[in-house]
């Protein structure tokens, strides 16, 4: 390279059609090992560096320019004639300029690997640089103190909010386990969206709203069973919320595996033993092993002995973003989640989408119901892939605008089997301690247009978007 002007750098794409000028002020420098910057580069990573965005300026062939989306924070500018990159804009007026299109070397040098999870496999990094498997953290970047530094205060405040919602929502229920309790109603108790609520709640205490509701009215009838050994089972029933003896006879001997009846005759022992039995097979079923240090118990009287699980600060890289709305047409599969959503889009909408010739368009994914609510022949899940605005679709496709808006976004590889475990991370980790709530608006899987899915294994790659809005 030549002697550099430590002011201004200059670069180009390949053909050298667009031309930009630089300001020698690059905030960080990096080597990117994700799939899609190793397929931009053609090589094992693409080294690339951070600058703000009115700090470059293309001084010829801005006409040259096309532009592509790259996940939901990033777009491709790139020259039309050679498909050079020329820089990737970011969120924050932020770009990306590729290293070896400058025409001299900056005064920043790579410090640190990113995505090396996604790394070539037959590629070593030799050197000494701090790997990541995804993102960067923000502090790496030099753009921001290191997180603790930034957040712990806010953080804190956050989690503390959640735990005052949560925990007067629990103290509610044990208040009214004669009357009805509805999803709406305690998501306006708890100042939550009520579309979103059965996932918080879920990911706070490691069981469903309507297994915690069921196991809180049995255990209170259990101890009413000794404490009231004249009043009826009927009587008992009514007043913990179940509708008739035989109700709470059935679901009693699921949960503790005996009778109402003969659970008043059996020793304080015996009780005891199948007390705790029942609790340790929720606790197994929920995922006791969750629990981490700043995990919080709660205790009261008989109210809530079980470990809950109390939100723990997150390292999982999320970024915020903001979104446009986006037009795209979708199928409707209606049946139960999981391994039947994964087989509607193999069998389904993939070929589809292929007869379309749209398959190097962004796809989403979005369930649109409570499976532990809604029964699962009944739960909605939308495949979508964007389309332009004179798209017209044809039966059974139809039209629909994705609500554009702010969205915490975490990428994600592996298999089915294991995304609901990413989502909860996200529910139970992350958003607690992010000053955040969810809104009305769906989550969204997003899935890079033309990424694979492994044929024999089933694993693929997406982003995972949570709607949010600033914690009132």
């Amino acid at each position: 390279m030549a002697a550099r002007d430590l002011a201004r750098l200059t670069g180009s794409c390949r053909c050298g059609g667009v031309r930009f000028e630089v300001d020698d002020a690059f905030a960080y420098a990096g080597y990117c090992h994700c799939g899609q910057c190793r397929a931009m580069s053609g090589s094992a990573f693409a080294a690339f560096a951070g600058i703000e965005r009115a700090k470059l300026a293309v001084v010829r062939g801005d006409e040259h320019l096309a532009t592509y989306r790259k996940g939901a924070t990033q777009i491709v500018n790139f020259c039309r004639a050679c498909g050079g990159v020329v820089f990737v804009a970011l969120r924050e007026a932020f770009v990306h300029v590729p290293l070896a299109t400058l025409g001299a070397a900056p005064r920043v040098v790579p410090s640190f690997h990113a995505f090396v999870g996604s790394k070539a496999p037959w590629y070593e990094i030799a050197d000494g640089l701090p790997q990541f498997a995804e993102h960067a953290p923000p502090c790496r970047l030099g753009l921001f103190p290191r997180p603790r530094e930034r957040t712990d205060a806010t953080a804190q405040k956050s989690r503390g909010e959640y735990s005052r919602r949560l925990r007067g929502v629990l103290d509610h229920v044990d208040a009214h386990l004669d009357e009805p309790l509805d999803l709406e109603t305690l998501a306006r108790i708890a100042h939550f969206s009520p579309f979103h609520f059965h996932r918080v709640f879920a990911a706070w205490m490691g069981e469903t709203l309507g297994e915690y509701l069921r196991n809180r009215r049995l255990e209170r009838a259990a101890a009413r069973l000794v404490s009231e050994p004249r009043a009826s089972v009927l009587s008992i029933a009514v007043e913990v919320g179940f509708g008739s003896g035989e109700a709470l006879a059935r679901a009693f001997k699921q949960r503790f595996g005996c009778t109402p009846s003969a659970w008043r005759s059996e020793s304080p022992r015996d009780r005891g033993r199948r007390l705790h039995a029942a609790r340790a097979g929720a606790d197994g079923k929920a995922g006791q092993a969750l629990r981490n240090d700043g995990q919080t118990a709660l205790v009261g009287s008989d109210h809530h002995r079980r470990t809950t699980q109390l939100i723990m600060e997150s390292n999982m890289q999320v970024n915020v973003v903001d979104a446009p709305p986006t037009r795209v047409a979708y199928l409707r599969h209606l049946g139960a989640y999981g391994p039947d959503v994964g087989a509607f889009w193999n069998k389904t909408v993939m070929p589809w989408i292929g007869s379309l010739g749209l398959l190097d368009k962004p796809r989403y994914g979005i369930g649109l119901d409570n499976p532990s609510v809604t029964p699962a022949e009944k739960c909605r899940y939308d495949a979508c892939v964007e389309v332009p605005a004179d798209f017209v679709a044809k039966s059974p496709a139809a039209i629909a605008t994705l609500p554009g808006g702010r969205y915490a976004v975490r990428e994600f590889a592996g298999s089915p089997d294991t995304i609901n475990d990413a989502w909860n991370e996200v529910f139970r980790e992350w958003l607690p301690s992010s000053g955040m709530e969810m809104d009305m608006r769906p989550c969204i899987e997003y899935y890079r247009g033309g990424s694979p899915i492994n044929a024999k294994t089933g694993a693929f790659e997406c982003e995972l978007w949570v709607p949010v809005v600033p914690l009132k």
